[in-house]
């Protein structure tokens, strides 16, 4: 008896592999953004430690239809703090204009209001990345958000981003 393929197996073989690698990317497709990585904000009060390294984060939220408004206010422990504001949804499509926030130590903290209007519930993505004033990675702050309107809170803590 010989060790030999045929044809027939051959063919169940490769029709078995393409339902694979295509079910796999549909899967793929499906949740573009979700990373293990990426928790859910859970509460209307969202506070982060910055380090002032360029490091980037993400987060998620769920926002029902209406209006989400934000109060984002960063506050410098030494010298400056800061942070670039990515809001977008499971298309990659941005929601708002990309927010810059600054804190100075010593400085009264500035409060920026945004708002965002959705005609359904959404799944919105935070992206922050932080900012290295200068050559030394030691721009250390408090970034807080403070969220209103239709967010949708009290969902699990550290339950992950899923649309």
């Amino acid at each position: 008896m010989k060790n030999t393929l045929s044809i027939e197996k051959l063919a169940i073989f490769l029709v078995l592999a393409i339902m694979v690698i295509v079910s796999g990317e549909a899967a793929a497709q499906k949740t573009p953004n979700v990373r293990d990585d990426t928790l859910l904000i859970t509460s209307r009060v969202f506070t982060t430690e910055i380090k002032g390294d360029e490091s980037e984060r993400v987060f998620a939220f769920w926002a029902d239809k209406g209006e989400v408004v934000l109060k984002i206010k960063t506050t410098a422990k030494n010298a400056n703090a800061g942070a670039y504001l990515n809001f977008y949804d499971k298309n990659d499509e941005d929601l708002t204009d990309l927010i810059l926030t600054q804190g100075v130590a010593g400085m009264p903290t500035e409060t920026i209001t945004q708002k965002i209007r959705f005609d359904r519930k959404t799944l919105v993505y935070l992206q922050i990345k932080e900012i290295s004033y200068g050559s030394s990675a030691n721009y250390r702050g408090t970034l807080q958000i403070a969220f209103g309107g239709s967010f949708i809170e009290g969902k699990a803590k550290n339950q992950r981003a899923i649309d």
